[in-house]
């Protein structure tokens, strides 16, 4: 143990993690990293500083690589400030219909008129979707280090492997311009529209979506003016008298995309199967 980094450990942090150390064994007292860790960012305001990751480090017997990849891997720590509430929203299809886009918008807008009153509060989404796609959120880099890990520096595989997901999905996926040219779409999406082979030369204005959804060339344009989703609910026939309740959600691609930028990606969820 460092006596000089353990100092930074208040009489009460120590306790605490005394406490939580008698719940295992003498050589297991990594195992208690966690609650160490938890405990000494609610004194420090919300967030772990390296001094104190090192004190926790050498207070259990760990490497302070080890204490630094348990930092940055859980959610529920923070290496550095952060607001006193944390609220998760979800904005997958399902919540984006109940108005989970609206309160992202209201905790995050630029105007302060606009947005929630409780400044202090830090917003994560949760995009669901993204990670059902094999879109990851970043992990953060642990402090202290002193370059790339080992599995930075293996082929970085996530864009084929997110491209096989997309094909793959269940859900009808596509992007396509402000006229209806469709530049991708999945293999659900190309079955819905009942088209053989890829995207390419499709045009939702000539498909039958726009027999169902007459207004669809209107709100692509609409959410690339407004740089915000639409969603809206279709019915399909079904046959043998039912209908399919469908929610198709427009969002505008990332300003900030190589590829799609300016264009609208496009999701359908089947909801409800309803008797006419």
């Amino acid at each position: 143990m460092s006596e000089t980094t353990i100092s930074k450990l208040s009489a009460h942090a120590r306790s605490v993690i005394d406490e939580w150390l008698k719940k295992y064994p003498a050589d297991q007292k990594k195992s208690a990293v966690l609650a160490a860790l938890r405990e000494v960012q609610h004194e420090n305001k919300g967030y772990l500083t390296v001094v104190l990751m090192d004190a926790v480090a050498d207070y259990l017997g760990m490497a302070r690589i080890a204490v630094y990849e348990v930092a940055s891997f859980y959610s529920m720590l923070e290496t550095k400030p952060c607001g006193r509430n944390s609220i998760s929203v979800c904005t997958n299809i399902s919540c984006m219909l109940c108005g989970a886009d609206e309160i992202v918008a209201r905790a995050t807008a630029k105007d302060p008129a606009e947005r929630q009153a409780d400044v202090s509060v830090l917003l994560y989404e949760l995009r669901t979707l993204m990670t059902m796609l094999g879109v990851e959120k970043p992990r953060r880099r642990a402090p202290g280090g002193d370059g790339p890990s080992p599995a930075a520096r293996r082929p970085d595989r996530s864009a084929a492997a997110g491209a096989e997901v997309f094909e793959a999905a269940p859900l009808p996926l596509a992007c396509c311009d402000t006229d209806g040219s469709v530049r991708v779409a999945n293999r659900a999406f190309l079955e819905f529209l009942g088209v053989a082979g890829n995207a390419g030369g499709i045009n939702l204005a000539d498909s039958g979506f726009c027999d169902v959804y007459p207004a669809l060339l209107d709100d692509l344009r609409l959410v690339i003016a407004r740089r915000r989703a639409i969603k809206r609910i279709v019915y399909l026939s079904e046959g043998g008298g039912h209908v399919v309740q469908v929610a198709v959600v427009l969002s505008p691609a990332p300003a900030d995309a190589p590829v799609t930028a300016g264009e609208i990606h496009i999701a359908l969820h089947p909801l409800a199967r309803q008797q006419i």
